[in-house]
């Protein structure tokens, strides 16, 4: 990714406590506790199978579905594993990120918030178009 907040995904899309990202430079993994949203890396550090293909999230962790390893999410596990927190940020039912939120948000967040106390913001349309870069 480039610098900047890029929109990854609508809300209205994600069906499940581990939803994958597909698409990306990166392949990332949004978990969903308490209708509270979380992004990770979705490459497990033990192995690098993909834990948004089958992984079962725990209160603190995710089982990789390839290996059985416990994957702490934020905190290492008793196995040793963890993965850590990447920006997110939810607005107006859409989901952003960024590679440092501190270095590369240039005044878009406040704009984002304050447009959203005067405007409905909903998701319009999507569409998924195959392109080279």
């Amino acid at each position: 990714m480039k610098n900047g907040w890029y929109q990854i995904e609508f809300e209205k899309n994600i069906n499940s406590d581990i939803h994958l990202c597909r698409g990306r430079e990166q392949q990332l993994i949004i978990v969903k506790k308490q209708e509270v949203f979380f992004l990770y890396n979705a490459i497990c550090p033990h192995r690098c199978a993909n834990l948004g293909v089958g992984g079962q999230l725990h209160e603190s962790y995710i089982q990789c579905p390839f290996h059985g390893c416990k994957i702490g999410l934020d905190t290492i596990s008793d196995e040793g594993y963890i993965l850590r927190q990447l920006p997110l940020v939810r607005e107006g039912e859409m989901l952003f990120t960024t590679k440092n939120q501190e270095d590369n948000d240039r005044g878009f967040l406040q704009y984002f918030k304050n447009l959203s106390k005067s405007h409905f913001i909903i998701p319009g349309f999507e569409m998924e178009v195959k392109v080279k870069p």
